[in-house]
This record gives structure tokens, sequence and C-alpha cells, in this order.
């Protein structure tokens, strides 16, 4: 029953492409819920992006992709206010965390490497949510370069205020060159 609700739901209120031809900056909501993303239905966070990429690399050997993802909105009130205010003064600017990978040989591998990122699994996210912790949350900027065929990624992470966990939604932007 859960699974046929599910997809009638993608059914119903599936989402166009994010990448128009020529990958124009355009912004969407995407969901954070871990359900969704486990599922990779196509509001979540995972299965958008890698549209996007997918899109945007699409014939090409060569191009250049500036993602960024921020919680769409944040907590008004919560116990780590300050704290996470300290984080966002300390991780903007000059001063965000910074995280490379290593040379990637396909989109799959990028959606792994961002999603380990993002959501603690890899050596990369645990060190980040080190750093942004409590109840701070980060807000990325992927720089993802693709030459001769193989992926690099360059993610700038702020940490900032909690996000509203109600909500559950990032925002996704994207830029893209050639």
């Amino acid at each position: 029953m859960i699974i046929s609700y599910f997809i009638f739901y993608n059914l119903l209120f599936a989402t166009p492409s994010l990448a128009e031809p020529g990958c124009a900056e355009k912004i969407q909501l995407a969901s954070a819920s871990s359900w969704n993303n486990l599922v990779n239905s196509k509001d979540s966070l995972k299965y958008k992006t890698a549209k996007l990429i997918n899109n945007a690399i699409k014939d090409k050997q060569n191009a250049k992709i500036i993602l960024t993802t921020t919680p769409n909105k944040i907590s008004k009130e919560y116990e780590d206010r300050d704290y996470c205010e300290k984080k966002l003064q300390q991780t903007t600017a000059n001063n965000k965390l910074v995280y490379n990978s290593a040379v990637l040989n396909s989109s799959a591998a990028v959606n792994d490497w961002l999603s380990g990122l993002s959501q603690g699994k890899s050596p990369e996210g645990v060190s980040l949510y080190k750093k942004c912790d409590r109840s701070c949350s980060p807000s990325y900027e992927y720089i993802i370069t693709l030459n001769d065929g193989k992926f690099n990624i360059k993610a700038s992470v702020s940490c900032g205020h909690a996000r509203d966990k109600n909500d559950n939604k990032y925002k996704l932007s994207a830029k893209c060159s050639s």
C-alpha cells in the first residue's frame, strides 16, 4: 500500500527537468527527507541533483557546474541558536569549510560523494558534522568540474542556523558552463 501511494504520488507530482538547454540558473525546492532520498523519489535532493548533473554534462567531455544547496527555512527558536550564529559567522566569507573529492569516473560517483558528505556518511561527511555540530545546519556550494570525462568536486560549506525540519526542504540552485 505504501509503495502504491509512493508511485501514485510521484506520477501525480513529477517535477520537470531541472536543467534547461544551456543550463541557465534555476532554483527549485528539494526534499531532505531520509525516506525520499533513500528511495530516490522525484522530489528528493538526491534525484534532483543527479538529474541536474546528468543534464548539464549530456554529450560533453568538459563542463563546470556550480551547485548550491541551502535550507529553505530556518528554525526560529531553538536551544543552540547563539552557538549556530557563532558558527555561521566563523564559516562565512573566506572561512568556509572546504572539502575536495578524489577524481571520480561517473555522475553516479559524483552523487555518491555528494550524498556521503551531506549525510555525514563519508570520511569528509564525518569531519563536516564534527565541525558543524549540534543543531546547526550546513549550506553547500559545490564546484563540479568535468574534464575529459573525469569529475572533481570542491565543496565549500557554511555552518549556520538549524533548518526547519517541519519544512524539511533545501533550495537547490545551479549554474553551468562548458
